[in-house]
C-alpha cells in the first residue's frame, strides 16, 4: 500500500520492544536479545529467514 512502511506501523503499535531490523541485522539481534516471543512481518521474500530464525531459536 502507497505511503504505508515499517516506521509508520510501528509507531502505531503499543508495545515498548517493538522495532524495525532489516534482513541483516535480524539474525545478530535475535542472539543477543534471545526473545521469549518473536513476530516477523515483510513483504517480499521474509519467508526466507522462516528456517534461520526456527534452528537459531532452538538453540537458545
Amino acid at each position: 500500500m502507497e505511503g504505508v512502511n515499517s516506521e509508520m506501523i510501528l509507531s502505531r503499535m503499543r508495545h515498548n520492544n517493538a522495532k524495525v531490523l532489516d534482513k541483516t541485522e535480524l539474525i545478530n539481534e535475535l542472539k543477543v536479545t534471545k526473545p521469549e516471543f518473536l513476530i516477523t512481518a515483510g513483504a517480499g521474500d521474509i519467508d526466507k529467514l522462516v528456517e534461520p530464525i526456527k534452528e537459531l531459536l532452538l538453540r537458545l
